[in-house]
């Protein structure tokens, strides 16, 4: 049994069939891994374990060995219900897991595999510190028999331990903005629970907010802290129910700085007849000092307009 900060992985028993093909029925994870596909999961060869946080079952994440000494690597794949998704779950499971394969089984490289168009993925795997190698074209057959491009993805070990290896500013900031993102989940939700003093320190103590009309300069003061559930609970008025990260490009610009390319979805609801998602991309420069990654700069387009040609506002 293995313990990460948040997640448990246990070995897999028969009795976790029937949760585990459940998973694998919801349409968000069928999309990747096909429905009843019960021996992906129990496949020759391969250590599978069961996800948990407080016993409750998540879904599951194995890896197979490559032992030849001159090839040695390990391959891992994962899946998580809906509900789990989005909450940071699936990075503790990996990090946990990419610990035991070079800390205890003594691995060097690791890689992932995902569909090129995963991008939850792509950005979760980033996020602890696979790089991207390249794409496999038509590299898994797919359901309605055609087949889709993979994208290898590795994380080699410098001999550090799987921390070290994740510690970049890129991987700090692709963790800033997923606890970011969860942030704004969280204030979204059917029972909103808005955190704004985290929020507020996302934020340097000055910073410039930029979008089609000009810029401003704010002060993270206790005016803007007051603001921040007055900006939650527009977003909550338009009947937006859920604000997602997409794809996050981030590119270092020097030790203490960062530029982050963001792309943004909502889900919004008013009525049968008016539901659907607005995407939106936002540009981020963020520095890390002592207080560790905060805002300077926020630019975005014309945010308003979308929200009116849908006829929100």
């Amino acid at each position: 049994m293995l313990h990460g900060e948040r997640v448990t992985l246990r070995p897999l028993r028969e009795v976790d069939r029937v949760a585990l093909e459940a998973i694998l029925d919801e349409p968000a994870v069928a999309r990747w891994w096909r429905r009843g596909e019960w021996e992906r999961v129990v496949v020759p060869g391969a250590i599978t374990y069961a996800i948990e946080e407080a016993r409750r079952l998540l879904g599951m994440i194995q890896f197979e060995e490559h032992l030849d000494p001159d090839y040695r690597r390990a391959a891992v794949d994962i899946f998580l219900s809906s509900a789990a998704q989005g909450r940071g779950l699936g990075r503790d499971a990996i990090r946990t897991l990419v610990r035991y394969l070079f800390d205890v089984r003594g691995h060097h490289r690791v890689t992932m595999d995902p569909a090129v168009d995963n991008e939850r993925a792509v950005h979760c795997y980033q996020s602890v510190g696979f790089r991207g190698v390249g794409v496999m074209r038509q590299y898994e057959r797919i359901a309605d028999g055609t087949y889709r491009d993979a994208l290898l993805m590795e994380l080699v070990n410098d001999g550090q331990g799987a921390d070290a290896v994740a510690d970049t500013l890129e991987c700090r900031v692709r963790r800033f903005f997923e606890a970011y993102a969860a942030r704004f989940a969280a204030a979204l939700a059917d029972t909103p629970r808005i955190d704004a003093q985290a929020t507020a320190a996302a934020f340097a103590d000055s910073f410039v907010l930029a979008d089609h009309a000009g810029a401003v300069c704010g002060r993270n003061d206790n005016a803007f802290l007051e603001q921040i559930p007055v900006g939650f609970q527009f977003y909550r008025r338009l009947g937006i129910r859920t604000m997602c990260i997409v794809l996050l490009r981030v590119t270092p610009l020097d030790e203490r700085h960062a530029l982050a390319q963001v792309l943004w979805r909502a889900h919004y609801e008013r009525a049968e007849s008016n539901a659907g998602t607005i995407e939106f991309p936002v540009a981020y420069v963020l520095q890390e000092l002592g207080a560790g990654l905060r805002i300077l700069l926020a630019m975005t387009g014309d945010e308003q307009r979308a929200y009116r040609e849908r006829g929100l506002i």
